[in-house]
């Protein structure tokens, strides 16, 4: 892989832990001029330090994403090298259990706030003939029981994603699609205790089955460090991949979605079953 390395302006969000903090710090130890988005804005006012600077970014509330650019493009310059987008949550829960609200909290967070950030932080990226990485994840490649509204969010990245690549190809302004499997962050904790709300309205069984399954997800999980040592990769090359996947067998994906959906339905079904539910021992 040929390499370019540049450093610049860039700018994180989701930066109070997980994948987005690792890449403030991965960027800022490489002489990025770091713009880090925090949705406490609190933290954000207190996190300039070095070549870090603090944003405050709610994803939830209208207009945050453009007052937020606007303090960066006044603040840089104009010119963005580089948006790291890694915000997001995961709404764990079975379908039916999901309420119409927090479908689209989950969409509202993690594909209208792509959309969002990076539609607000345009002229910077075209200044600068910057470049784009947004954190999606296998379940933009395959959704899975239990897990259908966060795959639908993301599902709906990597369209927008796929759609925005050659759009914004005219300008110079490269788009890529990080999908890592599970991680090592707080994520999978803050999703177990959302499950809690089901506790008195799911079936017993079919809530200690999806608690199997995040704990499962939690064991299987790759450190952060993986994650940022693949977007520092994207950074590096001089013709980024369009999308590029980071987990612990990414073959099991690949080959799950070459399989008829009928078979691919029972494999599935087959190995939640084995692995996380009560009934099927």
């Amino acid at each position: 892989m040929n390499h370019a390395p540049v450093c610049g302006n860039a700018l994180v969000t989701g930066a109070t832990s997980g994948i987005g903090a690792a890449c403030v710090k991965m960027l800022a130890d490489r002489g990025w001029r770091v713009w880090a988005a925090f949705l406490e804005p609190e933290i954000a006012a207190q996190a300039t330090e070095g070549n870090v600077r603090g944003l405050a970014l709610d994803l939830e509330v209208d207009g945050s994403a453009e007052q937020m650019a606007g303090t960066f493009l006044r603040e840089s310059g104009g010119g963005l090298d580089l948006l790291v987008h890694a915000a997001g949550y995961v709404e764990p829960g079975q379908l039916e259990w999901i309420r119409p609200e927090d479908l689209r909290r989950q969409l509202e967070i993690n594909t209208v706030g792509a959309h969002a950030v990076t539609r607000a932080l345009l002229p910077g990226l075209r200044k600068a003939r910057g470049r784009a990485v947004w954190i999606s994840s296998t379940n933009g490649r395959m959704s899975f029981p239990g897990f259908g509204a966060y795959g639908a969010s993301k599902f709906a990245l990597e369209a927008l994603a796929d759609a925005w690549r050659i759009e914004l190809a005219a300008d110079g302004i490269k788009l890529t699609l990080v999908e890592p499997g599970p991680v090592e962050t707080p994520l999978w904790d803050k999703a177990g205790k959302t499950l809690e709300k089901y506790r008195e309205t799911a079936r017993p069984e079919d809530l200690q089955a999806l608690r199997a399954a995040l704990d499962g997800s939690r064991n299987d999980a790759i450190p952060v460090g993986r994650v940022v040592e693949t977007v520092a990769r994207v950074l590096d090359a001089r013709r980024p991949p369009a999308r590029v996947m980071v987990a612990r067998c990414p073959w099991e994906i690949r080959l799950l979605r070459v399989l008829p959906d009928r078979l691919r339905d029972a494999v599935i079904q087959r190995v939640m079953r084995m692995r996380y539910s009560p009934r099927g021992k």
